[in-house]
């Protein structure tokens, strides 16, 4: 049984439309529900004030920004189930780094956009699957 990501449509336009105004990485926290094993329900995707270092091939958020995200969904009886983040110039898989991130920081999401000459694509991973996740926009 695939995993599947339900999100709202206009959310992750949004995101590809900053990935593609951007020369550098750009990420969001997911705010959302882990339903299942097989089911993470995406309700909010929560961008950083600043980040503490954005390149062409990495970005990282203050830890400030980061405890903002963590305390507004645990005020909405929610969790952070995840990120997604930008790949400039670049195809739309895990890279080393992003696969050992996505372990360390234990979410069960990961959301990667690659953005080539305007266009986008994007893909979604749970942590105990090497096979992107199913999209269905709600």
């Amino acid at each position: 049984m695939p995993c599947k990501v339900k999100l709202k449509k206009s959310s992750l336009d949004y995101f590809r439309r900053l990935a593609r105004q951007s020369e550098l990485e750009i990420e969001a926290y997911l705010i959302g529900t882990v339903v299942s094993p097989f089911l993470v329900k995406i309700d909010q995707f929560c961008y950083p004030q600043e980040y503490t270092e954005q390149t062409k091939d990495n970005v990282q958020w203050s830890p400030q920004d980061y405890k903002r995200v963590r305390e507004l969904a645990e005020k909405q009886g929610k969790r952070i189930v995840g990120t997604i983040h930008s790949h400039p110039k670049a195809d739309v898989v895990l890279s080393p780094d992003d696969y050992e991130s996505h372990f360390t920081e234990g979410f069960r999401v990961l959301g990667i956009c690659s953005v080539n000459e305007k266009k986008t694509k994007v893909h979604f991973w749970i942590n105990d699957s090497s096979l992107p996740c199913v999209v269905e926009y709600i």
